[in-house]
């Protein structure tokens, strides 16, 4: 088998450092439309694990008259649906509260990317191909494995904490990103799109 050198180490947008950790996806300011009224607000987007995984908003600053129930939000110049589950209003101070999204939102506008970056939540350990390092020292690897298709490549590498996560989940159970994939358009290959990743994986 022959060897190939090792990349450098991918940028990890999204971690857990201990299982059933939340995990921050965006923030900024956004509006929140509710029965014609808008409010200006804080919005902090995260996945969460527990009571079931499900992606989720805090929405901070708002105005009182926000109640509980359907609402649309428009952040980063799109638009989602979403539930507010819990509001909190404190006398003299802005009100914040908790929301659910609806359906699998996105929020990067569709266009052809490359390279793209995907989480694995619990995934089990491999043994990767040989590698050469930096002094052209030879061994196996396992935080990384390759694959090839006829227009991509996939590359999965376990977070720098995975040995960690993995004992911790097997003593105490629960969920935590263990390992980034990356897809790479080869040359010629067709433009990489989200359609395209699904059907690629």
């Amino acid at each position: 088998m022959r060897k190939r050198v090792f990349p450098v180490r991918a940028p990890f947008f999204f971690g857990t450092e201990h299982p059933n950790q939340n995990i921050q996806i965006a923030a900024g300011r956004g509006a929140v439309h509710q029965q014609g009224a808008t409010c200006l607000a804080g919005i902090h987007i995260y996945h969460r694990w527990f009571p079931f995984p499900t992606l989720c908003a805090r929405l901070s600053d708002l105005d009182p008259v926000m109640q509980p129930g359907h609402a649309f939000l428009t952040f980063k110049g799109r638009t989602y649906y979403l539930f507010v589950t819990h509001l909190r209003h404190r006398l003299g101070q802005p009100s914040y509260g908790d929301a659910l999204f609806s359906g699998n939102p996105t929020f990067r506008r569709p266009r052809a990317l490359t390279p793209i970056y995907f989480n694995l939540f619990n995934f089990l350990q491999y043994m990767g191909e040989p590698v050469s390092n930096s002094l052209h020292q030879v061994g196996w690897s396992r935080d990384r494995a390759e694959f090839s298709t006829g227009n991509y490549d996939v590359i999965l590498e376990a977070t720098k904490e995975h040995a960690d996560l993995l004992r911790s989940l097997k003593e105490h159970g629960g969920y935590a990103i263990t390992h980034q994939g990356q897809v790479h358009r080869k040359k010629g290959g067709h433009p990489l799109s989200l359609a395209r990743l699904m059907d690629c994986l």
